[in-house]
């Protein structure tokens, strides 16, 4: 199993060498970094150029958020696409608990999701029960609220050669969307995981 990350990005970046070094911080690395910037006028393109010379830079000037996930999807070279916002970062063995998780799973599983921490001001806010992540057929659960989030996910090529891709005429809301085109068919290939209590 191999994995390439997505990270779409806008003016970002006091951010986003935060987010770059939450990946190259993991436990277990991933095999593709892309980093599609759709349209900055700060110094991203200089900080990956300096401090990130093996992350794929891709440039699109101003395509919006879903032609730059999508960009990043139809270049990665793995089947498996991880994302992250780049005002986000991971937990140090997000990609270590999926790689166990397959190798020990006799399910087929396809999408690939877990908790998250939420710090607002730098301080931590605890989540609502119905913010809770699960697997499974969860279609229902989907449509009174967004039960995935981008930067948690983890998910496999096949699903967007079947069930498309981020919509492009969305400006809000494209992940839901897609989300809810891909668990209104799949009915056992969703898994969540607590990584972030570990």
């Amino acid at each position: 199993m191999k994995i390439s990350v997505v990270i779409p990005t806008f003016n970002r970046e006091q951010f986003l060498n935060r987010a770059l070094l939450s990946v190259f911080r993991q436990t277990r690395k991933v095999d593709e970094i892309i980093v599609v910037d759709t349209g900055s006028s700060d110094d991203t393109k200089t900080l990956l150029r300096e401090n990130f010379p093996s992350v794929k830079y891709i440039f699109l000037k101003n395509q919006g958020v879903s032609f730059g996930r999508n960009a990043g999807i139809r270049v990665a070279k793995n089947e498996w696409i991880a994302f992250l916002d780049s005002d986000d970062e991971w937990h140090k063995k997000k990609i270590e608990k999926f790689f166990n998780y397959q190798s020990q799973s006799n399910k087929e599983l396809l999408i690939w999701h877990s908790n998250e921490n939420w710090i607002r001001n730098g301080k931590f806010l605890n989540q609502k029960c119905i913010h809770e992540k699960r697997g499974g057929y969860i279609f229902e659960k989907c449509l009174k609220r967004c039960c995935m989030s981008p930067s948690s996910v983890i998910i496999h090529y096949s699903i967007f050669e079947k069930y498309g891709y981020f919509d492009e005429t969305l400006e809000v809301c494209e992940d839901y969307d897609l989300w809810l085109r891909v668990t209104a068919r799949l009915h056992d290939r969703v898994f969540s995981h607590e990584i972030w209590r570990s």
